[in-house]
C-alpha cells in the first residue's frame, strides 16, 4: 500500500509561503487533510507544528496569513531542503493576528 492508496482528500499543486516559529518554507502540494512542504529547517516525525501560509489576495489591503495546526508525519531530506509531510489538526483559518515571525538566521 501505497501513501496516495491512504490519501483521501485531493491534492492540490501549488506554491505558497510557510511560515513557522523556527523558520520558513514552500508548499509541494496541499488538500483539506493535509500538506508537503519544504524548508531548511528540521522538524522530527510525530511532533505538533503551527504554521501560516501566506496567501497572497488580490487586495493587498486584505492580505491575511491562514494558521494551520497539525501533526508532521514524515521528514524527507531533500538536496539542502527538507521535505515536511503534515496531517492537519484542525481546521485552517484565515488569522487577523499577527502573524508568526520566522527566526531570524
Amino acid at each position: 500500500m501505497t501513501i496516495g492508496d491512504i490519501r483521501t482528500a485531493f491534492r492540490h499543486k501549488g506554491k505558497l509561503r510557510v511560515r513557522t516559529e523556527r523558520g520558513a518554507g514552500f508548499t509541494a502540494d496541499f488538500s483539506f487533510e493535509g500538506i508537503y512542504f519544504y524548508t531548511p529547517v528540521q522538524f522530527a516525525v510525530g511532533e505538533l507544528i503551527e504554521f501560516n501560509l501566506e496567501v497572497d489576495h488580490e487586495s493587498r489591503t486584505n492580505n491575511a496569513p491562514v494558521r494551520c495546526k497539525g501533526k508532521i508525519l514524515r521528514v524527507e531530506p531533500r538536496e539542502q531542503l527538507f521535505g515536511i509531510a503534515v496531517k492537519l489538526e484542525t481546521n485552517c483559518y484565515r488569522d487577523r493576528q499577527p502573524a508568526i515571525r520566522a527566526e531570524s538566521r
